[in-house]
């Protein structure tokens, strides 16, 4: 022992009473009037759409001459085209047993002695 005559304290009311001082201690600093004001957060640029984004890597991914306003525009029209299509298959439920239809059936030739 230490010496004292307190009786020892639980780790849980020491857990408990740190808590409750280390909270307390945060809450009279924000309250202090030299405490730090917070600057509001900077607007967010705009960001690209995503047909922008995939429209941007197309022209990376194939470099050269041939890119003018009118090609750009073609290939953004289908970019978009194939995004509203995708949306549209998306929002088809399919259930656990959707399968393709069979497109192939085996022939099977009748056995001799059977009609």
């Amino acid at each position: 022992m230490t010496g004292s005559d307190a009786p020892p304290l639980p780790r849980r009311e020491f857990a408990r009473a740190l808590a409750v001082g280390v909270s307390g201690c945060a809450l009279g600093l924000a309250g202090h009037p030299n405490a730090v004001a917070q600057e509001p957060p900077a607007e967010k640029p705009k960001l690209p759409t995503v047909p922008e984004l995939i429209l941007t890597q197309i022209v990376v991914d194939y470099p050269g001459e041939h890119w003018n306003e009118d090609t750009l525009g073609s290939v953004l029209g289908d970019v978009r085209a194939d995004l509203a299509r995708g949306r549209l298959l998306k929002s088809v439920p399919l259930t656990n047993g959707d399968e393709p239809g069979p497109i192939f059936a085996a022939y099977r030739a009748p056995v001799q002695g059977q009609p």
